[in-house]
């Protein structure tokens, strides 16, 4: 059955590329002065990235996505437009720890451990305490 995370998860087809944002240029020459990720822990260096993913929930074409995002075309928040942008940008900053708030259930279980498990990591995902479908993740490959 699909669930609309095949594309993304498989990359069974080309993903549009990432729109130029200046403040990116600057992460690459961050990583390049950075020690190697097998060598950190020995220096004591830890390295943590947080994100908010925007739940699809937060994006639904109610009054919340039209008040929140009205700026936004609606294609560019679409989950299989959002998500393989966001897995490459994590993936880019070779994190020990990765914390990400606004995450979808469907989206830890059926993308990010999949992909962040081929990566190394292992995760934990913990979903907020109302009826929402979104909560917290954390993966970690230490």
């Amino acid at each position: 059955r699909p669930t609309g995370y095949e594309e993304v998860y498989q990359f069974q087809k080309q993903v549009a590329m990432r729109p130029h944002l200046p403040i990116l240029t600057l992460r690459s020459s961050w990583l390049a002065s950075k020690i190697r990720p097998s060598s950190r822990l020995s220096n004591k260096e830890l390295r943590v990235l947080s994100y908010n993913l925007m739940a699809d929930i937060h994006l639904s074409p109610e009054v919340e996505r039209r008040a929140n995002y009205a700026q936004c075309k609606v294609d560019l928040l679409t989950r299989t437009r959002r998500m393989p942008l966001l897995l490459y940008e994590i993936l880019q900053h070779q994190a020990d720890v990765i914390c990400l708030q606004e995450c979808d259930a469907t989206v830890f279980e059926q993308l990010l451990r999949p992909a962040l498990q081929a990566h190394g990591y292992n995760g934990f995902y913990s979903n907020k305490a109302t009826s929402q479908l979104e909560g917290c993740a954390m993966f970690w490959s230490l």
